[in-house]
């Protein structure tokens, strides 16, 4: 799964596209914590890193 397919998962849960740092975008919950995820546009993210982001959002991404 591309990093933009992660965010607009996460964006129909209710979460929004924050600022990030160099190569990473960040997504804010509704009440303001933030989660960096890798932006590598080529790169699929890896299954424990999907499943990390799942396990601090609460969304279901596999």
């Amino acid at each position: 799964m591309k990093p933009r397919e992660v965010l607009q998962r996460l964006k129909a849960a209710g979460w929004m596209e924050g600022r990030g740092r160099e190569h990473a975008i960040e997504a804010v919950s509704p009440n303001g914590c933030r989660i960096p995820i890798s932006n590598h546009p080529a790169k699929d993210i890896p299954l424990g890193t999907l499943k990390k982001i799942e396990r601090l959002t609460g969304v279901k991404l596999i």
